[in-house]
């Protein structure tokens, strides 16, 4: 009887620690979304609204899963970002940088010189950037159209707007960051191409970078 009074609190440890993780896991929602295309990029904002390149269209879809609109793009939407007001900015196989307002209405476009791998927005919607595959970064504001580009010598795969600061990551593995107005702050090569920036916050410190390097190096950088 002692031997098992001992035991029993072993016990109830090990299945709070076995039950948690799936505790943890459990989703605050779940829905399904269906339609005629492939998914070529997806974004979610901290309200929970969803934008899709779905085919030859840009989707946005409600925090339950109900469709608020569904637009035509200029090509597929190989990437997507979304502001926190609900601004969608696409980047297409087209070539071309969109941008829709809250009720999918198409209200900026832009065409590069090829095809647009990555694209992102600034949480209120009112500055973008896009990497393009003809090497160079745009820099734009709504209301007004492109601010800047800079050329960075080899197609790009991922941009960040964080802050004011600009990230971008190219096919020759460089990794540069720039301030609002288009000066270099830094860059650095890395050991393989870039294919996908993830900006990371380490309080109080600032911001790090984490590139997504195809090749045999990886780096954290701030």
């Amino acid at each position: 009887m002692e031997e098992v009074k001992r035991i029993l609190p072993i016990l109830v440890l090990l299945m709070v620690i076995l039950l948690t993780p799936y505790t943890a896991a459990e989703p605050s929602w779940s829905w399904t979304y269906s339609d005629a295309c492939m998914v070529f990029s997806l974004a979610i904002n901290d309200e929970g609204y969803t934008a899709a390149g779905f085919g030859y269209d840009v989707l946005l879809l409600s925090p339950n899963g109900s469709r608020v609109y569904k637009v035509p793009s200029r090509g597929f939407s190989y990437s997507i970002a979304i502001s926190e007001d609900n601004y969608v900015v696409a980047g297409t196989k087209g070539f071309f940088v969109q941008l829709f307002s809250p009720e999918g209405k198409p209200i900026f476009e832009y065409k590069t010189g090829d095809q647009v791998w990555a694209v992102d927005i600034s949480p209120d919607g009112k500055t973008f950037v896009a990497g393009s595959n003809d090497s160079w970064i745009y820099l734009f504001k709504r209301g007004t159209g492109l601010i800047w580009k800079r050329n960075t010598r080899a197609p790009i795969w991922g941009t960040i707007l964080n802050n004011g600061t600009i990230y971008s990551g190219n096919d020759a593995g460089i990794v540069g960051a720039y301030d609002i107005n288009g000066k270099s702050l830094w860059n650095q090569r890395l050991g393989g191409r870039v294919w996908r920036n993830f900006a990371l916050r380490e309080p109080p410190r600032g911001p790090l970078l984490r590139p997504g390097c195809k090749g045999p190096q990886t780096a954290l950088l701030r």
